[in-house]
């Protein structure tokens, strides 16, 4: 897995760890026919939609393995008929190689990456505590 990864912590133990997991959960599938580790959320009514963010924004901010392996991996949410499956920290090239994720009517990926190359290199530290103008509106 760590070919694949030529930005994130997989040549380190503290990356390395992530993909031993995930790599378990892909050869678990594959081999024993035991489906990878997720949630299932209902999504007909605004309640279910938002326990949804809730559960986004939970995993965004306590999971280790996005946070190492940022780049790398990311959580998947596969929506269709009103449901959305939740799947935890897969690598990102293989969310497109699957076919099986291409049957949702919506895919949808949640990593975590540095990004301050998109911004104006005038800004300060300090204009990263508040959000974006984006976000305002």
């Amino acid at each position: 897995m760590a070919a694949r990864d030529k930005r994130s912590a997989s040549s380190f133990i503290h990356g390395f760890r992530y993909n031993v997991r995930t790599l378990f959960h892909l050869l678990e599938e594959r081999y024993q026919g035991v489906s990878l580790p997720a949630e299932e959320f209902e999504l007909r009514a605004k309640q279910e939609l938002i326990a949804l963010a809730g559960h986004i924004i939970d995993r965004v901010s306590v999971s280790s393995g996005l946070y190492q392996m940022n780049a790398f991996l990311c959580d998947v949410i596969l929506v269709s008929s009103g449901k959305a499956r939740y799947i935890r920290e897969l690598p990102i090239d293989l969310v497109e190689e699957r076919r099986d994720f291409h049957q949702a009517d919506h895919v949808f990926t949640v990593t975590l990456e540095y990004g301050f190359h998109n911004y104006s290199s005038s800004l300060q530290s300090v204009d990263f505590i508040r959000p974006s103008d984006a976000l305002r509106n």
